[in-house]
């Protein structure tokens, strides 16, 4: 349709990134703090990062292209260390956290966090996804998912 066309038209360089985790189905362990780098870099799969508008990624940090506002957003799937049932992540602007997001669980449980929000990025703002505690955490391509785009 037309305004299908028209839509298509004015976002096909609109800044994107959207990554997924890597094709794995082991846990890996991270302490607080830990800059997740091990988001999948492959291309020709339906989960290969998405990146265009001039938004680049490179050892976990996604660079801004533009300056405007954007939905920042982050997903990750976790289950408890033996030292911590508390867990979650975090996703910072330079040393700003915009996103923090944790919860209390049980030894035995799993569970995915979404979180997402709208910020003023300016141009050349790098952003990344932390760990929030010490948990293991499940980076399988349908679990975890790290990304913004411009509004």
């Amino acid at each position: 349709s037309e305004l299908n066309a028209t839509v298509q038209k004015g976002t096909a360089n609109s800044p994107l990134a959207h990554l997924y985790g890597p094709f794995s189905s082991n846990y890996q362990q991270y302490n607080y703090g830990t800059v997740i780098t091990n988001w999948y870099t492959g291309t020709g799969q339906w989960y290969s990062p998405i990146l265009r508008g001039g938004m680049t990624y490179s050892n976990g940090y996604i660079t801004v292209p533009t300056q405007g506002v954007y939905y920042v957003y982050g997903q990750l799937f976790y289950y408890p260390s033996s030292s911590s049932t508390t867990c979650g992540f975090r996703i910072e602007v330079g040393s700003t956290i915009i996103i923090s997001y944790e919860s209390k669980i049980a030894e035995t449980e799993w569970r995915s966090q979404y979180s997402g929000q709208v910020k003023t990025l300016n141009k050349g703002d790098k952003f990344v996804m932390k760990t929030s505690s010490t948990c293991r955490y499940y980076f399988k391509k349908d679990h975890t998912l790290f990304g913004a785009f411009l509004l």
